[in-house]
């Protein structure tokens, strides 16, 4: 395979799993591209300049009839950068991202694929990402629910399947490389801990865990709750009133709340349970950061979960914002060491098995490269 240059175009301003994907990736791809980054101004940005040098901060613009010249003026300018980069491929690492970028990727000639890592309604597939979509050469589902999603909403849309994946040994010397220990976040190891690790938003449903942990402290009186992630920005006023709902339960003293952290393979490494609570989530990259960390998982049946937690094989599912269920699970766990042990090394398994690095390269570049076969059949 010959080198290519590719433009991972990135609108988010926290770094989340889409952005994790992307930074495993061009690690992974080295010399066999160069990569050019373009991403909003703060995390994402500060992120990928430690390990790409060409990287460009751009605020996107999204197409609007009302006020087209602004979208019109940045197309341009991507015009222009992606020229003198001479990028072949632009990936828009969502819908979001295509909708802001693919007029620019188009005339600058490169091709175009879009990371579908979300669950999509009508509302989200308007006239404008249906518009943007045409553009795409492929779009990259995280799992088969995306793919059946994206079918429902635009039927003939040329898609795959190329799951998340994760560097097992790598992920799991993160965890233990700069030495965190419970003590550092006011725990013990005489405590029973319950994690997740996202940001703190609204989709992400912590509310579950939290309507859940009466129960669990009933029957775990040495429980504690680790939330690790940002509690900034969008997520802000959801995570008032988590506070409060907590405060309402008595709960102060079992929850911890760690905001913003770089180093979230070792504050999951102190779990002994690990838990998701969205019922939309695409694909769940941590699931499979948990997996690699060989850590029971807690998770519920919907949407792109099932295909990666098998109930009772690798992990246990639950149904969605059921917190009384999800409370039984963690129960049983507790009670049962030699359960979560099973557990946490099947998933560490069929981690290996399935969500390889190597794997996931070769498919993506197989993407990039089909794109670019396309384009020079009609050239």
């Amino acid at each position: 395979m010959s080198t290519l240059t590719i433009a991972y175009f990135l609108s988010d301003s926290f770094i989340g799993g889409g952005e994790r994907n992307i930074e495993l990736l061009v690690k992974a791809l080295g010399a066999r591209c160069r990569p050019l980054i373009v991403a909003r101004p703060g995390p994402p940005a500060m992120l990928f300049r430690r390990i790409c040098p060409c990287v460009e901060e751009w605020d996107p613009v999204q197409l609007s009839l009302r006020h087209p010249l602004g979208f019109l003026r940045q197309s341009v300018r991507l015009r222009r950068l992606l020229g003198a980069h001479r990028v072949q491929v632009v990936h828009a690492n969502d819908f979001a991202d295509l909708n802001a970028c693919w007029l620019g990727a188009r005339l600058a000639g490169c091709r175009i694929v879009v990371h579908a890592q979300s669950m999509k309604n009508a509302e989200d597939f308007n006239w404008k990402t249906r518009l943007a979509a045409r553009r795409a050469g492929c779009a990259i589902c995280l799992s088969a629910a995306v793919e059946r999603n994206l079918h429902e909403l635009m039927p003939g849309l040329r898609t795959c399947i190329i799951p998340s994946a994760v560097d097992r040994e790598q992920f799991a010397a993160e965890a233990v490389a700069d030495g965190l220990t419970r003590a550092d976040l006011g725990l013990s190891n005489d405590h029973f801990v319950v994690g997740m690790a996202s940001r703190i938003a609204r989709d992400k449903e912590q509310d579950v865990l939290v309507r859940a942990a009466p129960a669990i402290r009933a029957q775990i009186p040495n429980v504690r709750f680790l939330l690790v992630g940002a509690t900034a920005g969008a997520g802000a006023g959801y995570y008032e009133r988590l506070k409060a709902m907590i405060a309402e339960r008595s709960l102060a003293d079992v929850f911890r709340f760690t905001g913003h952290v770089e180093n979230v393979a070792a504050h999951m490494n102190l779990m002994d349970v690990f838990v998701l609570t969205g019922r939309t989530e695409a694909f769940g990259r941590v699931l499979i950061e948990a997996m690699a960390l060989k850590k029971p998982i807690v998770a519920p049946d919907a949407c792109g979960v099932p295909e990666l937690i098998q109930h009772g094989v690798n992990g246990l599912l639950y149904p969605p914002s059921e917190p009384a269920r999800l409370a039984q699970h963690i129960i049983g766990l507790h009670a049962h060491p030699a359960e979560r042990e099973r557990l946490g090394r099947r998933a560490y398994e069929i981690c290996g098995a399935r969500y390889g690095l190597a794997e996931h390269v070769a498919a993506m570049t197989g993407v990039y490269e089909a794109v670019l076969d396309r384009g020079a059949e009609h050239t």
